[in-house]
Parts: C-alpha cells; structure tokens; sequence
C-alpha cells in the first residue's frame, strides 16, 4: 500500500515483529506516506493535558511513569473444522504459520492472545499508555534503557501470552517506566510522578497531585501538543475515535504528520514487544533506540524478527 502512494490509518500495535516496524517507517518515509497510527488516547484532551504537564516541568522533575493494561486471558483448545464459506485462511494467517483453522483462533479476543499473531496484550493493550508515556517524556522512545521483568503463562489451552507481568525500565537520567498489568499493582493507566506532584490519567478521566495542575494556566513558552479537529468539543472519551479519524483526513489534506506518526506508534508497539522478549527470556537486557537492536545478546536480537510464510511477505 505505501509503495502504490495510499497514505493509511494503521492500528495498533503497528507490527508484530520490531524489525517489521522499523522497514514500515523507513518505508513512510521514503514514499511520504501520511500514516496515521490507531492510538486515538492521543485525540483526547485529558491524556494531551497530562502529557503538557510532565513535559513542561509542571510536576517537577518526573522520576517514574507507571503504566498498567488489562492482563491477558487464557482460552481453551478448540478442535479444527471447515473453513466457513468465502472466509480466505491463507489471507487471514497472513505471513504467520499455517494452522488447521479453528472458529475459537479467529475470534476477538483468543486471536490477540497468540503468539503467532500477537504479543499479547502487553502490547494489544499496553500499547495505548505505553504511547502515552512516549507522548509525555519522549526519551522514552529515544534513549537507551535496561529491562527486566517477571510474568505469567497461561498454563492450559491455546494461548501463549502474558496473562499478567510486571517490566522496569530503567533509563540513563534515571527515568523509571515501571509496566504492568492493571492492578498488579497499578491502577489501569499512566501515571507521570514528579518531585513536585503527579498526574495520572486513563479513559475514565484524569486526577492529579495536587488538584491545581488541572486547571494550569500554560505560558507562551510552553511545549503544547498536536490539537486533533474537535477533541477539545467533548469530554467524552469516546469522542477520541471521530477526533482521530478527522485528524487523519486533515493530515490526507495537508501533507503534515498526524497526532499518531508512524515512529510513535513503532516505539509502543516496540515497548510492548520487549515486554514480551525480556520475560520470554528471563534475563536482564539492555536496548539501544538508535541500532534497533539489545546489547550484547544474540539470544534477544533473535526475536526481532520471525520467518515470514510466503508469498505474505513485507
């Protein structure tokens, strides 16, 4: 699609593999391609607002962003039959292995939770606040870090991704991302805590430590973020989802990135896909933004990618 000149709203997470995600950028790029990533949090004036906050030294110094998605599920087995009529398997398996099909392995949610499709929703869901947590420190997405982490495995049935974890990020300033499963121990979310107070904010509303840096008044000089049409007309998060596709048709028009880019929303998904390979492996692992690659470890600089099945290939 890029190489024929569409621009795409894409969604998320934006690849299954890190190294299929940094081919998609350097491919919008070179064919100047409006890509438009489905993290519509960022068509939210809450989530805007809690990320001018902690980019603007509102709450001090942020030290900690604690993010936390909705854990994973395990799915029981279901024995193989008949492809329904007019349904493409080929098309639908994609570049992923060949399986028997199954009604169970095609349905929202299970599809999510195989491995083969998906990392789970370490990056399905976590993703959308991990973007967050980009949005308003961006040395998340750019600086080097060391990861580790603990999760659990379904322990039954066809699924083979996180149904909970826990993964600290630890940065070369001393930035902290601590991720999560909601309530393990975080509430759902992102949090950015600074010397001087917090914010925290998810798709139920935003509150803050203290109460006053919601109704800042922000200077000339400030940093604002990208103002998709019409997120500030309702405080419904909801609204983000029109706000998101206007934003996307806007850009169409005049040429310029949307709220989402394409890199944004590859340094998520890339987030989420660590998630997956540092608790996969079991080890403490060291990641450099600007090779694309772990330090050091041939073992994680495996996983970056995967065999394609042919001819669905990128």
């Amino acid at each position: 699609m890029i190489q024929s000149g569409k621009d795409i709203y894409g969604e998320k997470p934006l690849t299954r593999y890190i190294r299929q995600g940094v081919k998609v950028c350097k491919m919008v790029r070179q064919y100047g391609t409006v890509f438009q990533v489905g993290t519509q949090q960022r068509s939210s004036p809450h989530f805007r607002l809690a990320c001018e906050l902690a980019r603007n030294g509102y709450l001090g110094k942020v030290h900690t962003i604690e993010v936390a998605a909705p854990g994973g599920t395990a799915y029981p087995c279901e024995p193989p039959c008949e492809v329904p009529e007019g349904f493409d398997w080929d098309m639908w398996t994609g570049p992923a292995p060949m399986f028997p099909f199954d009604k169970r392995r095609v349905e929202w949610l299970a599809m999510y939770m195989i491995s083969h499709y998906c990392a789970g929703f370490v990056t399905n869901w976590g993703v959308h606040h991990l973007d967050i947590a980009g949005w308003g420190i961006p040395e998340v997405f750019r600086k080097p870090f060391t990861v580790e982490g603990q999760g659990v495995m379904p322990d039954y049935g066809m699924t083979d991704t996180w149904i909970s974890w826990r993964v600290k990020f630890k940065y070369e300033s001393g930035l902290l991302l601590d991720f999560c499963n909601s309530g393990n121990p975080f509430k759902q979310g992102c949090r950015f805590v600074g010397d001087e107070g917090w914010v925290h904010v998810n798709r139920a509303g935003i509150t803050a430590s203290p109460m006053s840096l919601l109704k800042v008044n922000f200077k000339d000089t400030d940093t604002r973020l990208h103002v998709s049409p019409g997120s500030d007309a309702s405080m419904n998060p909801g609204y983000a989802y029109q706000a998101h596709t206007a934003d996307f048709f806007q850009c169409v028009r005049n040429r310029q990135d949307p709220v989402s880019p394409v890199e944004e929303g590859h340094g998520a998904t890339t987030l989420g896909n660590i998630t997956d390979i540092v608790l996969r492996l079991g080890q403490k692992l060291k990641w450099d933004w600007d090779q694309s690659k772990f330090i050091d470890n041939d073992a994680a600089n495996s996983m970056l990618c995967r065999a394609e099945r042919a001819p669905w290939t990128m």
